[in-house]
C-alpha cells in the first residue's frame, strides 16, 4: 500500500530501477504505486510545493537527485528534507554534485546518498553509497556468494570478489580532487559557466536554452548548460563539432527529455575551450 515519490524527469538510472521495483511488488500481490512530482520549467530545480503537496500517509519513500544531469542547477536538498514527515525515507543521488561542489551530508539530512566514481574521475564501476542509522539495519542481503561474514549492514551487502583497480582508483580520484581543492573546482566552473552563458548570449536569438543556468543565475550549478540552435540539424552540428574535436552530449542524456546539446564543464576546461566551441557556433548559424 506503499507510494514511492520520484521525478521522471531525472536520469533513468534513478528512475527505472523504481519502476522495476513496484511492477515486480505489485506483480506479487501488492498494492504500491508512484507517484510523480514536477520541476521548475525555469530553474530546473526540484518544485518543492508540488512535491510536498503529494505527500500522504502511504508514502514511504522520497526518490531526490541533488542536480538534474540535464540542467545543473543544484536542489535545496536540506528544505526539502525539513518539509517531509519523519518517518518517510529520502533517497538522494548526488552523481552529478559528488567532485563538482563541497557536500556536507550531515547537513543534507538524507537518510540514503550514493554517487558514481566515474563522474569524478575513477574508473568505472565503482560508486560510494552512504547509509544513516535510521535506515541501515533495514538493508538485507541481495546477493550470495564468497566474502561474506555476516548479516550485518555493510559486509552483507559485499560478495564476492571486490573491483579492486576500480575501488583504488576511486581513492586516487578523491586525493586529486582534494589537492585541487573542491571549493577551486567549483569557483572555477562558476566562472567557466558565466563566461559560456555570456558568450551563447551573443549569438542573438539563435539559441533556445533549456532550463537551468541561464533562467537561474544565482543558485549553485555544476557547470552545466543545455541548448539548442534553432532551425539546425543536429546530426550536422553533431559532425561539425566532432571534426573541431570539441565533446558534447546531444541526445536526451538518459532521461525523457526532448534532444538538446549539453556542455559540461570542469577542472579540465578553460576559456580557450569555450572560445573553440562558439566559434564553431557561429560558423554553422551563419
Amino acid at each position: 500500500g506503499g507510494e514511492v515519490l520520484i521525478c521522471k524527469s531525472d536520469h533513468k538510472a534513478t528512475v527505472l530501477p523504481w519502476i522495476n521495483l513496484i511492477q515486480h511488488l505489485n506483480n506479487n500481490g501488492s498494492n504500491c504505486k508512484l507517484v510523480e512530482y514536477s520541476l521548475n520549467p525555469f530553474s530546473g530545480k526540484i518544485n518543492i510545493s508540488d512535491l510536498v503537496s503529494k505527500i500522504t500517509p502511504r508514502t514511504k519513500f522520497v526518490v531526490l537527485t541533488h542536480a538534474s544531469n540535464v540542467y545543473g542547477v543544484v536542489n535545496d536538498v536540506s528544505e526539502i528534507v525539513s518539509k517531509l514527515p519523519k518517518q518517510v525515507i529520502t533517497i538522494l543521488d548526488m552523481a552529478q554534485t559528488a567532485g563538482h561542489i563541497p557536500i556536507c551530508l550531515p547537513m543534507l539530512g538524507v537518510d540514503v546518498a550514493y554517487f558514481s566514481g566515474h563522474k569524478m574521475f575513477a574508473l568505472e564501476g565503482v560508486a560510494g553509497l552512504m547509509v544513516s542509522d535510521k535506515v541501515k539495519e533495514s538493508f538485507v542481503q541481495s546477493d550470495f556468494g564468497g566474502g561474506v561474514v555476516d548479516d550485518n549492514f555493510p559486509y552483507n551487502l559485499e560478495v564476492g570478489t571486490k573491483n579492486t583497480a576500480a575501488i583504488i582508483s576511486l581513492g586516487v580520484a578523491v586525493e586529486f580532487i582534494s589537492e585541487i581543492g573542491i571549493d577551486n573546482i567549483l569557483a572555477h566552473n562558476l566562472e567557466l559557466g558565466k563566461y559560456l552563458l555570456q558568450n551563447l548570449n551573443s549569438l542573438n536569438d539563435k539559441i533556445d536554452f533549456e532550463a537551468g543556468m541561464a533562467y537561474d543565475q544565482q543558485s549553485l550549478n555544476t557547470g552545466i548548460l543545455s541548448f539548442n540552435l534553432k532551425n539546425m540539424e543536429i546530426e550536422k552540428l553533431e559532425y561539425l563539432l566532432d571534426q573541431n574535436n570539441i565533446n558534447l552530449r546531444i541526445g536526451d542524456h538518459c532521461t525523457v527529455q526532448k534532444e538538446s546539446i549539453r556542455v559540461s564543464l570542469h577542472c579540465y576546461n578553460d576559456r580557450s575551450d569555450i572560445d573553440k566551441l562558439i566559434s564553431t557556433l557561429d560558423f554553422v548559424l551563419n
